[in-house]
C-alpha cells in the first residue's frame, strides 16, 4: 500500500511537470520561435499570401463564370449557418463545463478553505490561468493530479488513480514529442543555420514567381471567358 502511494505520488509530480512543459512551448516558446520565423521570413510570406488572395479571386470569378453558381451560393450558405451556430453551442458546452470543473477545484483550492497549504500555493495560480483562458484540457489535468489521496483511500482506489495518471503521462508525454514534430519547433534550429535561411527565402521566391505566372494565365482565361459571355 505504502509503495502504491508513493507510485500515485510519483506520477502526479511527473505529470505536473509534463503540463507545465506542454504549456510554456505552447504560451511562450511557439510565440517567440514564430517571432523569430517572421523576422526573417515575414515580408516575403505576406508579398506570397497576396498574391494567392488574388489568384483565388481570380480563380472564384472564373467558377462563377463558368458554373452554376447560384445554387451552390445558397446551399454554401446554409452549410456556413449550420456550421456558425454549432460552434456556438460548442464554445457554450465548453466555457460551461470550464466553469463546472473550476468551481471543483476552488472547494479545495482557494486560500480561505484549503487547509494545505502547499497544494494552494502549487496550483491554484495555474488553475486561474487555465479557467481565465477557457482551457479545458488544463483544468481536466490540474483536477486529476490535485484529487488529493485520503489516508484511508483503497488500494483498488489507488490502483485506479494510478491507471488514470500514467495514462495521461504517456498522454502528454506523446503530446509534447509530437508538438516537437511540428511548425515552429521543426524548424527551430535551422533559424540560426544562414544556408537553410537562404535556401528558405529562395524557395519562397519561387512560389511567388509561380503564382505571378498563374496569375497572369488565368486573368487571360478570364478576359477571355469574359468576352465571349458578353458577346452570346
Amino acid at each position: 500500500m505504502i509503495s502504491l502511494r508513493h507510485r500515485v505520488a510519483e506520477l502526479k509530480v511527473r505529470l505536473s511537470l509534463l503540463l507545465d512543459t506542454w504549456y510554456y512551448m505552447k504560451e511562450y516558446a511557439e510565440p517567440e520561435i514564430w517571432n523569430r520565423y517572421c523576422i526573417l521570413f515575414g515580408d516575403i510570406e505576406s508579398r506570397l499570401a497576396e498574391k494567392e488572395t488574388e489568384l483565388n479571386r481570380i480563380e472564384s470569378q472564373l467558377d462563377r463564370l463558368s458554373t452554376s453558381f447560384k445554387v451552390d451560393s445558397v446551399v454554401n450558405d446554409k452549410i456556413y449557418s449550420k456550421s456558425v451556430k454549432t460552434l456556438l453551442i460548442e464554445e457554450e458546452e465548453e466555457e460551461s463545463k470550464g466553469s463546472k470543473i473550476f468551481k471543483e477545484l476552488v472547494k479545495i483550492l482557494h486560500p480561505d478553505v484549503c487547509k494545505q497549504k502547499d497544494l494552494t500555493r502549487n496550483y491554484w495560480h495555474l488553475v486561474k490561468d487555465a479557467y481565465d483562458k477557457n482551457d479545458i484540457e488544463r483544468l481536466i489535468t490540474y483536477k486529476e493530479i490535485i484529487k488529493t489521496t485520503e489516508s484511508h483511500t483503497s488500494g483498488s482506489s489507488l490502483e485506479l488513480q494510478l491507471k488514470t495518471l500514467e495514462k495521461r503521462v504517456e498522454e502528454y508525454q506523446s503530446k509534447i514529442e509530437r508538438l516537437k514534430q511540428i511548425e515552429p519547433f521543426v524548424f527551430e534550429s535551422q533559424l540560426s543555420d544562414n544556408r537553410w535561411v537562404d535556401n528558405k527565402r529562395n524557395r519562397i521566391l519561387h512560389q511567388i514567381l509561380l503564382t505571378d505566372i498563374r496569375i497572369t494565365q488565368k486573368q487571360r482565361m478570364l478576359d477571355t471567358l469574359s468576352y465571349k459571355s458578353q458577346v452570346l
